[in-house]
């Protein structure tokens, strides 16, 4: 009687605390649905607060943390707060903000679904565009999701009686305090099926910000931050339109193909793909300066070329950035694995940037390309000055010990590759204060003939040059204007002198003022009758910005887009191991229960 009274307890032991996991592992898909039914239910506005996601993992490695196209695809921000998988503005209450959203396919709206995760209650009004690219205003009002509230699912129904693929959210940002984050925007046809968001661009970006950031590292050189290039492809090379888009925002970025000049003659990109198809269509992933692509052919068996499209690109100029669908025609079908875009470069001012070209078939499978070749390249213009940089090898120099722009990083090889506010060259310590000087000393004594600078930020600014002789007696050799042009990005100033005798020491004059921003000097070569470079092995100024103890506030420290996706990971971690622990404890309730229970039985017997 006894051994029976205890077995059973312990089978019904075993099958509630079955149960109970099963519960527990289930209770996020239950909520989810009933969070689903709920806003299907709904009136014309309501708000939702959803504190459990599912076991739905952010991806933020092919977005910069906080930019618009964290917006896009399903949500994926777990909790409440200041997460980089969410769009982020450049500022908390600046001014208005707006959002706006691309999808795959055009469809009459019923209604958006904002899921807004950081300081919610923002949104005032909804718009739409009609496919002449006309924008109608959609719904205004009081966000669904009250102001105060940790996040929220804002339901909004919309008013518009025609078809459209883009939405724009805005976003009173200064009436409600801090950073108001957007995670995903789903957009909702008559049929009720919500589709999600495949390309978005935004009024500011908490991104540029991580963009333009520095880490100063003790006793190692920092580096710029960039995207990581294609293996094997030069920046703003051809091969950068290879495979799946990677460049994450709008912008000037390497990882997208550039021309060699911004507006210099139309330009083409030519890409081939591993399978030959029947194609349909192609989207043109354009990230920087949009707006240029009026023609699109393909190529036969044979190698001749058919005329597929010509018109006005999809993505309208002065867009940050776009995906252009562009549908092909023919007189007849053939198969094809070569395609070439049409660039009208001088008819948009700037560097019309490519990041992807997707081959789009028959049956709406893509493909990206394997090649590509092009009329011509930015990288082009890379390999001569990396070619000017004599006795580099076919390493790339490190950058010297020492601190962030101090005069130190002038001194030795040039090591800074491309234009920007980079500390691996010397910077005063304020932008504009006062006119400046860098003096820079050799190992040898050598006759000048020519002073070459290597100027990477904010050039434009060296109206003086001086050397010295062995007395220590300076001598003024060259006074004029920089042979680099204010306005440009970077540039070797290689400057003419006549000097009677040798020198040590070099005098760089730097008219800070008259030049906006850090006027950065990267390197500071003698050149000899002979055409040999020698290069600085100390180096001196007026003021440098490593004599400031920590960062000012208009030069911030950010976590850097490499560490951003380590934290990222930590944070999936994190999230992953906090649900575990919620679902523990209400196991553990349900234990307590249990105990309770049996001990109940056990005393009645």
């Amino acid at each position: 009687m006894s051994s029976q009274g205890t077995g059973i307890p312990n089978r019904r032991l075993l099958v509630l605390f079955t149960g109970v996991v099963v519960l527990a592992i289930v209770g996020a898909d239950l909520k989810q649905q009933a969070i689903a039914q709920q806003l299907e239910s709904s009136s014309d506005t309501e708000a939702v607060e959803n504190d459990d996601r599912g076991d739905q993992l952010p991806d933020a490695t092919r977005a910069l943390a906080w930019s618009p196209d964290q917006a896009t695809g399903k949500p994926n921000t777990f909790r409440a707060g200041d997460r980089s998988t969410a769009w982020a503005s450049l500022t908390s209450a600046g001014q208005p903000e707006w959002l706006l959203l691309e999808y795959e396919n055009a469809v009459e709206p019923k209604s958006v679904v904002i899921h807004e995760t950081f300081n919610p209650g923002a949104v005032n009004k909804v718009s739409v565009f009609d496919r002449e690219g006309n924008e109608h205003v959609a719904w205004t009002g009081d966000d669904p999701t009250p102001v105060g509230k940790s996040k929220g699912i804002s339901k909004i129904k919309l008013k518009a009686n025609f078809k459209t693929d883009r939405v724009k959210i805005y976003i009173d940002s200064p009436g409600v305090p801090g950073w108001n984050e957007i995670d995903a925007v789903g957009l909702v046809d008559k049929t009720n099926k919500t589709q999600w968001a495949v390309a978005a661009e935004a009024s500011s970006t908490y991104a540029q910000l991580v963009l333009a950031q520095r880490v100063q590292v003790q006793q190692q050189p920092a580096q710029p931050v960039l995207l990581q290039a294609a293996p094997g492809a030069g920046a703003w090379a051809p091969e950068q339109a290879i495979g799946e888009p990677n460049t994450p925002m709008a912008g000037d970025f390497q990882t997208a193909w550039a021309s060699l000049t911004p507006d210099g003659q139309p330009e083409w990109l030519m890409l081939d793909y591993k399978n030959a198809v029947v194609p349909q269509e192609v989207a043109i992933h354009e990230t920087h300066n949009p707006g240029a692509v009026y023609k699109v052919s393909v190529f036969d068996a044979d190698g001749n070329e058919h005329e597929a499209w010509t018109g006005d690109d999809p993505t309208p100029a002065g867009r940050q950035k776009g995906v252009s669908k562009i549908r092909l025609n023919f007189d007849f079908e053939f198969k094809t694995d070569r395609i070439k875009i049409y660039v009208d470069s001088p008819g948009i001012q700037g560097w019309n940037e490519i990041d992807a070209v997707g081959l789009v078939d028959k049956a709406g499978k893509t493909q990206w390309a394997i090649a590509a070749q092009a009329s011509s390249t930015y990288a082009q213009q890379i390999i001569v000055q990396q070619a000017d940089f004599a006795d580099r090898g076919d390493v790339l120099p490190r950058a010297p010990q020492g601190r962030g722009w101090a005069p130190e990083q002038a001194t030795g090889k040039p090591n800074t590759l491309m234009a920007g506010d980079i500390s691996t060259a010397w910077a005063s310590l304020t932008p504009d204060a006062q006119p400046e000087w860098l003096l820079l000393k050799y190992e040898d004594a050598v006759r000048p003939k020519e002073i070459v600078i290597h100027e990477t930020h904010n050039p434009g600014a060296v109206n003086k040059v001086s050397v010295f002789d062995a007395d220590g007696k300076e001598h003024v050799v060259w006074e004029g204007e920089d042979p680099t042009e204010v306005g440009a990005q970077i540039g070797i100033s290689v400057i003419p002198v006549e000097v009677k005798f040798k020198t040590k020491r070099v005098k760089i004059y730097v008219d800070s003022p008259s030049v906006p921003g850090w006027n950065e000097i990267d390197a500071v070569g003698i050149r000899d009758a002979d055409g040999d470079t020698h290069w600085a092995a100390e180096a001196e100024a007026s003021t440098t910005f490593a004599q400031a103890r920590g960062m000012p506030a208009d030069r911030p420290v950010f976590i850097p887009a490499q560490q951003l996706q380590k934290f990222t990971e930590l944070e999936k971690d994190v999230e992953r191991l906090q649900k575990d622990v919620e679902r523990l404890k209400r196991i553990e309730v349900e234990l307590k229960e249990l105990k309770e229970l049996i001990k109940n039985q056990t005393d009645k017997k």
